[in-house]
C-alpha cells in the first residue's frame, strides 16, 4: 500500500479518535488493514520519496484544513510502519538477524499484493471513503 493511502486512512479515523493516542493506535490499525486488502506497492526508492512527501502535504494540507492537529496522530500512526520499510529498502538495515516489527511486513499476517491496476483502484477506493470521512 502506498504511503500516502496509509496516512489519508489513518487521518480519516483520527478524526474520530478521543484523542492523539488512539489516533496513532487507530492509524496502526489500519495499517495492518490495509496490507491485507490487495494492493500495488512501488519497488523504486525515488517513487517511494515522491510518495512520502506527497504524503506528508496531504496531511500538513488537512491539518489546516480541518484546524486540528489531530489528522497528524492519525497520519503518524498509519505511516509510521513503512519507516521500517523505507529502512530495509535503503539498505540501512542490513543484517539478516534484524527482521522488520510490523506483522505484516515480517509475514506474520497477510500482506496481499497484486498487480499495478488491480492494487492501484484498491488504494482509489481508500483514498476515496477516506476523503468522504474527513468531508463528513
Amino acid at each position: 500500500m502506498y504511503f500516502v493511502t496509509h496516512v489519508l486512512a489513518g487521518a480519516a479515523l483520527a478524526t474520530r479518535s478521543p484523542g492523539p493516542a488512539a489516533a496513532i493506535a487507530g492509524g496502526l490499525g489500519t495499517h495492518l488493514l490495509l496490507d491485507w486488502a490487495p494492493h500495488h506497492d512501488y519497488r523504486r526508492p525515488l517513487t517511494g520519496f515522491i510518495d512520502f512527501f506527497a504524503g506528508l502535504a496531504l496531511v500538513a494540507a488537512l491539518s489546516l484544513l480541518k484546524g486540528s492537529a489531530q489528522v497528524w496522530w492519525g497520519a503518524l500512526g498509519a505511516g509510521l510502519p513503512d519507516l521500517e520499510v523505507a529502512l530495509f529498502g535503503l539498505g540501512l538495515i542490513r543484517s539478516r538477524r534484524v527482521l522488520p516489527l510490523f506483522p505484516s511486513h515480517r509475514g506474520l499476517s497477510p500482506h496481499v499484493k497484486v498487480g499495478l491496476l488491480p492494487g492501484v483502484l484498491t488504494q482509489a477506493a481508500v483514498a476515496a471513503v477516506s476523503a468522504w470521512l474527513l468531508a463528513t
